[in-house]
């Protein structure tokens, strides 16, 4: 206090006490109030669930809320690409020991791989819009490149046994050789393998990221020897003198089905084209990563998001509003960079962000 504002000994020990008691109530709201900093910040993420969504109100809202979006739907690809993995490796295992196909799974495994095609085909157009890098726009095109072969080296094995399975049952009919043209053109053996040539080699001029790890050249080949082989069976039939030799010829187009399938499974390994197409997908969220996303002040109430690894390295403010279900993992994943700015952390972004204290609550 000031010499010119002495007080009677009494006033100023009453004026000291205030003082302390003010003192004390000060430090002790500030005590509370850190105390409470995640509970209270936590509210704040999710608050305001009646207010329109802010995306675009600030510039570059609605691209970094779809980068974030498309993040995500990477991530649900490579969760995806597992589950196709264990039903390929039940496929496998069920074919070594010849039992037969499960058709419910096969029809969930046809539509998981039919879905994530179109998730990523969804993906390229997206990250256009977005404004991404064309490097990261070109990744994607090389993963529906990749997923496209897989679909389709698919259908040429499914087609591929049902023309097997087909020259199964016409064999245990024990056919006449005057027969053979007339059954042979009812269940449509010749068309058949006329569309798995036409297949196979859709599927040997695509431009895909695995083509390196595939060789289709043998089974090209056998369809051909199969094709020929079907001519030859169908020629012979009407022929007295050909037919002597008919039953050869017949049971070498059975040993060609039989032996296509496994001719495919070997020129397509699906152990490590699946791998390729999970480095593929890696790379993709690598490169995605790589790109800047502020979501300050943004409400992303509406996007679908399942994993905090999505959001690594995603800038977000105290008014940022976060899907109910995630918002907690998010703080718990991120910390403060600048007062009231957070970051989220995650693979590839602890060495490269910089760490500031952050202040006292």
């Amino acid at each position: 206090m000031s010499a010119d504002h002495d007080l009677p000994a009494g006033d100023e020990d009453a004026a000291l006490d205030a003082l302390l008691d003010a003192a004390a109530s000060e430090l002790d709201q500030r005590l509370r109030a850190s105390a409470g900093f995640d509970q209270a910040l936590l509210r704040l993420m999710v608050v305001a669930q009646d207010q329109p969504p802010r995306a675009a109100g600030r510039p570059g809202g609605d691209a970094a809320a779809s980068i974030i979006a498309i993040r995500a739907k990477v991530h649900s690809l490579r969760q995806d690409l597992a589950l196709l993995r264990g039903l390929d490796r039940g496929r496998e295992y069920d074919r070594q020991l010849e039992r037969p196909r499960d058709p419910v799974r096969d029809l969930v495994h046809d539509d998981l791989r039919d879905g994530m095609l179109g998730h990523a085909r969804d993906l390229v157009g997206a990250l256009d819009l977005a404004g991404a890098p064309g490097a990261v726009v070109d990744r994607a095109g090389d993963l529906v490149r990749a997923l496209t072969m897989d679909r389709d080296v698919n259908l040429v094995l499914v087609r591929a046994r049902a023309l097997a399975r087909t020259l199964t049952i016409l064999d245990a009919l024990g056919l006449g050789a005057g027969q053979y043209a007339d059954v042979f053109a009812r269940f449509q053996v010749r068309g058949r393998v006329h569309e798995l040539a036409g297949m196979l080699d859709g599927v040997r001029d695509l431009n895909s990221p695995l083509n390196w790890a595939v060789d289709l050249g043998r089974a090209a080949d056998r369809i051909r020897r199969i094709d020929h082989d079907v001519a030859a069976v169908l020629a012979q039939a009407g022929d007295v003198v050909g037919t002597i030799s008919l039953v050869r010829d017949w049971k070498r187009v059975l040993a060609g089905a039989y032996r296509l399938e496994d001719d495919l499974a070997r020129a397509y390994p699906c152990d490590l084209t699946s791998d390729l197409i999970g480095d593929l997908i890696d790379d993709l969220i690598h490169d995605l990563g790589t790109v800047d996303v502020d979501a300050s002040g943004l409400d992303l109430r509406h996007l679908d998001l399942q994993e905090v690894d999505a959001l690594a390295g995603v800038l977000w403010t105290l008014d940022t509003v976060w899907p109910v279900r995630i918002a907690g993992q998010v703080r718990a994943r991120s910390r403060e960079i600048m007062p009231g700015t957070f970051r989220v952390r995650g693979p590839g972004t602890e060495h490269e962000i910089e760490d500031h204290s952050a202040p006292a609550h």
